[in-house]
Order: structure tokens, then sequence, then C-alpha cells
């Protein structure tokens, strides 16, 4: 077993403040250096919302991420952004410019 790579700990995200029930209810994980993780499930089940709080599109209303040893907050969210990317499941989706050169130019 490896180092941590990826620490989370009880987050809440909640779309709404008024929310019934929040989209992300109290999750904990880590990833381990070497380590291989699959997050499956069903529609609406969070991973999507799961994988925007990993690379600070979001921040969590509650609970805690870290990325080796920077914590994600406002401050910090460029430095997760370095080392956490994503990656989505429609290629179309990935691009930005209508070339391979205006996508290079975007990053």
């Amino acid at each position: 077993m490896g180092k941590t790579l990826i620490d989370v700990k009880d987050i809440v995200f909640r779309y709404h403040k008024d929310a019934d029930k929040p989209a992300l209810d109290q999750v904990s994980l880590h990833v381990n250096q070497n380590e291989w993780l699959a997050i499956v499930g069903h529609n609406g089940s969070g991973k999507s919302t799961l994988a925007r709080v990993l690379n600070g599109l979001i921040l969590p209303d509650a609970g805690t991420v870290k990325v080796g040893e920077i914590e994600l907050k406002e401050e910090s969210v460029w430095d997760i952004r370095q080392k956490v990317g994503m990656v989505f499941q429609n290629p179309d989706n990935q691009f930005v410019g209508s070339t391979v050169r205006d996508d290079v130019a975007f990053g």
C-alpha cells in the first residue's frame, strides 16, 4: 500500500440550500498511490458531483477533501486542479475548440 493521494472525509454537497436530500451525503474515501478506483452507480447517484468536488469545480458544504497534502479550499483550488483532472464520457464534451491547436491553446 502506497501513500494516500486523495483523502475525502464526510463530504456533503447540496445543489440547493433548501434541498431535502443532498447530492452527496457524508461521503468518505481514500485513494492510495498505485491503486485503481472505479466509482459506479445509477444516474443521479452523485458520481459526477463527486468528480466535480475532487477537482474543485464545486466546493463541498461540509467535510474535507485533500489531494496529497493540499486541502481543497477556495485558495487552493488551482493547486488541486494541477493534480486532478476529468475525462468526460462523451469525447465531444472534451473539446473547446474546433482544432487540436485551439484546444491546446485554451489550456
